[in-house]
């Protein structure tokens, strides 16, 4: 899962650098909000299986 994403990431990330910077980076807060996220759901989960 992890590979996969991190291959999506890596392929929409270089279409967006030829797109535009400002697109690129928009995409890289967006990724960074999602990857937060995922964790903070581990975590809990983590919690509540203790």
């Amino acid at each position: 899962w992890l590979e996969y994403r991190l291959a999506m990431a890596g392929v929409t990330s270089s279409s967006l650098v030829i797109r535009s910077n400002e697109k690129n980076e928009k995409y890289k807060i967006e990724n960074r909000k999602y990857w937060y996220f995922y964790n903070f759901q581990k975590v809990i989960r983590k919690i509540k299986t203790r």
